[in-house]
């Protein structure tokens, strides 16, 4: 498979699809309170903005790996069941 569809495969289904199961997940609905507490707690500390701008800098290093490490697993798992499909003989190759 041609390396720029598949990154266009990846990225649409975990843009579009997998949000979609994401945000209707109990447990992501959840994590997500949990962040809106933290935020309030963060907010009611008192914090400077030059130390609020050091915290929000480290929040999006974390959350941009996380992003990568998710997009990375999604596509290796899509690799790991092509390989598979084509082990079992559903998908042919000459």
């Amino acid at each position: 498979m041609d390396s720029g569809i598949f990154d266009m495969l990846v990225d649409r289904v975990i843009n579009e699809r997998l949000d979609s199961i994401v945000l209707s997940n109990e447990e992501y609905k959840q994590a997500q309170r949990d962040i809106g507490a933290v935020t309030k707690e963060v907010e009611a500390h008192g914090f400077s903005a030059d130390e609020l701008k050091l915290i929000d800098r480290l929040v999006c290093a974390y959350t941009a790996e996380g992003a990568l490490s998710v997009k990375l697993s999604y596509a290796q798992g899509f690799k790991d069941c092509v390989l598979f499909l084509k082990e079992i003989g559903v998908i042919k190759t000459e």
